[in-house]
């Protein structure tokens, strides 16, 4: 069993290491899409695109546009 957590360790390392730098062009696309929203069900119903994962919006919502990048990713570290 310490091998199976000294793998998933350097797998989150990785992740975290690989989350480092600026947004990508996708990442900000979300972000933008999220600024004229006033509420968390407006995620749901007023942005009609393929970029909207609602799991990753919802969660970017939370977190706030002023965020660090490396928190704004932190679904995605967490789950991956």
């Amino acid at each position: 069993m310490p091998a199976v957590a000294v793998i998933g360790l350097a797998g989150l390392a990785l992740r975290v290491l690989g989350a480092r730098g600026d947004l990508w062009l996708d990442e900000i696309w979300s972000l933008v899409q999220l600024e004229p929203l006033t509420s968390i069900d407006q995620i749901f119903w007023r942005i009609n695109h393929d970029n909207n994962h609602f799991l990753n919006s919802i969660y970017l919502y939370l977190v706030g546009a002023d965020a660090s990048p490396l928190l704004q990713r932190g679904l995605s570290i967490a789950l991956g």
